[in-house]
């Protein structure tokens, strides 16, 4: 294939290479495969926040209603993630689905279910989730 004169031109040039790196940036960012250590992190992330909102129910700085909406919402963003890391790791390396949601709506509904038992059990004062 000839390359056109007007194209060789050092401005058409410097043009052409700055898209090609643009597109080669916006590729890489694209096709970048999640790791194992991704995932490590997404799940670090939870406990951390699962942890720290345990600690304000056990301080008596929340009570179980705000402690259970905290829980739900931190396992959402939670699995909501993992659905992500495990797609792209897949080779599905769209960003953001809403496949992605809903999966992590499927993975909510028996883990919902236990933490808002769990948080009845708790507004019930059952002794099993008492200190002492």
């Amino acid at each position: 294939m000839t390359v056109p004169a007007v194209l060789r031109t050092p401005q058409s040039l410097a043009v052409m290479g700055s898209v090609v790196r643009e597109c080669k940036k916006v590729t890489t960012d694209r096709q970048r495969v999640p790791t194992q250590r991704a995932f490590n992190e997404v799940f670090r992330r939870v406990q951390k926040r699962f942890r720290a909102i345990t600690r304000r129910l056990a301080n008596g700085s929340v009570d179980s209603n705000a402690w259970l909406l905290a829980c739900l919402e931190v396992l959402t963003a939670g699995h909501e993630d993992a659905a992500r890391l495990g797609r792209q790791r897949a080779g599905d390396l769209v960003h953001d689905s809403l496949m992605d949601q809903i999966l992590a709506r499927l993975a909510m509904d028996d883990e919902g279910q236990f933490l808002t038992n769990f948080a009845g059990q708790i507004r019930a004062d059952d002794p099993r989730y008492r200190d002492g």
